[in-house]
Formats: C-alpha cells, sequence, structure tokens
C-alpha cells in the first residue's frame, strides 16, 4: 500500500499546506537502543523571518517504550496530528522513522499507518530544534539507477530497502546531497503549562 505524505500533514506544522506527496519507506532506519531524551518536550515552532502573522503551534513529544509519540498542535490545545516516531544515528548523524497514528474503527485503540518517513533532525548548542526532510529528487535518482531498492509509480516514489541497506546508503551518501535545502521546521522548546489552576487559599476571618 502506497501511503501518502503531503509535506504539511507530517510534522509540518508552521508550513502551508503543499499539494505535492512524499515518499515513504516500507522501513524504519535502524532503530536505536535508546531514546534521544534531548527531543523530549514541548517544541514551539519558530516563524520565518519574513512571516509577521502566524501564530507559533506545537509539538510535543514524549517517549513510549522503544519510540517517541509525537502530538501536532496547531494551536495550543487542539491536537491535529498523532505519530508514532523511532530514533536512529548514522555516522552521527540523527534522524525520526514516523508513522502517522490513527484511531481504529472510532476507538481508542490507535494503529499506525504503513511506511515510514524519514526525517533528519539536529538541536543546537542554542537548543533549537531543526528538521529536514530527504532530498526527494536524490531519493527518486537512487530509485532509478537501482542503487537503492524501491518502488516508481508515476514518479511517486516508495522505498522497499530493508533498514540496514538504509543506513548503509544514507552512511555512503553526503547529507549536503540527500538533505532538503531548506529545513522543514525549526522549534524551540518550552515550558510545559501547567494545566491546572491552583486554588486560592481559604481565607479566614479574624475571631
Amino acid at each position: 500500500m502506497l501511503v501518502r505524505f503531503s509535506r504539511y500533514a507530517m510534522i509540518l506544522i508552521c508550513m502551508p499546506m503543499l499539494a505535492s506527496c512524499y515518499f515513504t519507506s516500507l522501513h524504519p532506519l535502524p532503530v536505536s537502543s535508546t531514546i534521544d531524551n534531548a527531543l523530549l518536550g514541548l517544541w514551539q515552532s519558530a516563524p520565518a523571518s519574513d512571516d509577521k502573522e502566524s501564530k507559533p503551534s506545537y509539538l510535543l513529544i514524549t517517549k513510549y517504550e522503544n519510540r517517541v509519540w509525537i502530538t501536532i498542535f496547531e494551536d495550543f490545545y487542539r491536537a491535529s496530528e498523532l505519530y508514532l516516531g523511532y530514533c536512529s544515528v548514522i555516522k552521527g548523524e540523527k534522524y525520526l522513522s514516523v508513522q502517522l497514528s490513527k484511531p481504529v474503527s472510532q476507538g481508542t485503540t490507535m494503529a499506525a499507518d504503513e511506511g515510514f518517513l524519514l526525517v533528519h533532525y539536529s538541536i543546537s548548542p542554542t537548543g533549537q530544534l531543526k528538521l529536514t526532510l530527504l532530498n526527494e529528487d536524490f531519493i527518486e535518482k537512487a530509485v532509478s539507477q537501482k542503487s537503492l531498492s524501491g518502488t516508481l509509480d508515476n514518479k511517486e516514489v516508495q522505498l522497499t530497502a530493508s533498514s540496514a541497506a538504509l543506513a548503509d546508503f544514507l552512511g555512503r551518501s553526503q547529507t549536503r546531497d540527500f538533505l532538503d535545502a531548506d529545513s522543514l521546521l525549526t522549534a524551540i522548546k518550552v515550558p510545559l503549562p501547567s494545566l491546572i489552576k491552583p486554588q486560592a487559599s481559604p481565607t479566614h476571618q479574624a475571631p
């Protein structure tokens, strides 16, 4: 099954909806044995320097077993998307393999979509999170040249390479070649809000 992700639909809370679809992978990148704790917390999107009107959106990343939950909020209290993500490190570069998670049969049980979206991430010394998609043209060329296993259906790409093969391919490539020139999202970590208002202390009348 070919799963389509728009560039907005994944973690793209601060970007406008784009019509183009993005490639997915049948397999995640090799999963790290530990979660990157630096990812955990509440992140607020940083608007583009020429965007003076858009309101910030939020990304809540929490730990779940050997994975992370990624919850996207289009405003402060309304969740719009939920993803499962796996952390990976390849030749010192950090990645997330993410799957859209949806309720099962209108219930509360969640199931992940088939297909993974592969995202490179970095956290600067000043604490800024930067997410960058893999360059689709680079990946499409690799598939067409048989240097990476995948299918091309009307120029829609789905990677079928194993986790190990994906890691080997990325490890042999330069990040400047296979990452998009523009980052998908930049964000800063903000304190988690208190959802319970403190109760006022009882007043006592003087005797």
